[in-house]
């Protein structure tokens, strides 16, 4: 028995070793985080700021990159669209409904 004990510790070690290299691909899941952190708060301004509701956000979500755009960003092209067209609350959310690539440009 002892021999194939050793082989067990040895195949473990080798797993010690699988797992460090794993920790290589970190930078990726890092920028992944972060990206998503971005996406959430883009998110919560169509919902909060421009009153879209929950599945049309979602619908934006997975046609358009908008949502992947700098929050900064997303509110600039907004208030500017907004300050350009003078737009009210209620216009603003029709055309974002309605062709949300507008501020993916």
């Amino acid at each position: 028995g002892d021999v194939h004990h050793h082989h067990r510790h040895r195949n473990h070690h080798f797993n010690g070793r699988g797992k460090q290299h794993h920790g290589h691909c970190q930078p990726l899941f890092y920028a992944a985080t972060k990206d998503t952190t971005i996406i959430e708060s883009n998110k919560k301004y169509l919902f909060d700021t421009i009153g879209l509701e929950h599945d049309e956000i979602q619908e934006i979500d997975e046609t358009t990159h908008i949502l992947t755009l700098n929050a900064d960003i997303l509110r600039q092209r907004a208030n500017w669209l907004t300050d350009r067209l003078q737009l009210n609350d209620d216009e603003i959310k029709k055309i974002i409904r309605s062709q949300p690539h507008i501020l993916g440009r």
